[in-house]
């Protein structure tokens, strides 16, 4: 939703309101639209002894209140066309990148990946994770991440501006 105001020929607001939403990948009632990894412990927990895990139906809680509030003014100091100063605010969101997905794939027992060295700083350990541990790598809490940005630009000379987040 969204809306133009023209205050006075040389100033206009813009505003406006968004929605965002990222669905999660669960039809619910027990439909799933994506096949878990077959090979995850975290699906199959009876494959690894030990191991307390509860099934998965989803990769993470979808988040309903994401409203993005915006605005923005345009004005022109001179009145001829010639200057523009603009300047606005937005609350902006995006979904959830891919990557806590990929790491579905390779999960014990039948492969674990870890990128650890010590040019990583990180020391190499073998073996599968203690008793007790979860070995599914997504936070089903996930919230879709968001920005506030703040700008200001000067349509006299092309390329100068400042996005502040």
């Amino acid at each position: 939703m969204q809306n133009t105001w023209q205050l006075r020929p040389n100033l206009t607001l813009n505003y406006g309101l968004r929605w965002d939403s990222y669905f999660n990948n669960q039809l619910g009632r027990g439909r799933n639209n994506w096949q878990p990894v077959l090979n995850s412990a975290q699906v199959t927990p009876s494959f690894v002894s030990g191991v307390i895990n509860q099934k998965i139906d989803r990769y993470h809680s979808t988040d309903k209140n994401n409203f993005g509030p915006r605005i923005s003014l345009a004005w022109d100091p001179s009145k001829q066309g010639k200057i523009s100063l603009r300047g606005g605010f937005a609350i902006l969101y995006d979904e959830i990148n891919t990557q806590p997905w990929y790491s579905t794939g390779t999960n014990p027992p039948d492969k674990a990946v870890v990128f650890a060295g010590e040019d990583r700083g990180i020391p190499v350990v073998y073996g599968l994770a203690p008793k007790g541990t979860r070995d599914f790598p997504v936070n089903p809490n996930l919230k879709v991440p968001g920005v506030n940005a703040v700008g200001a630009f000067d349509g006299t000379r092309p390329g100068l501006g400042a996005i502040i987040t």
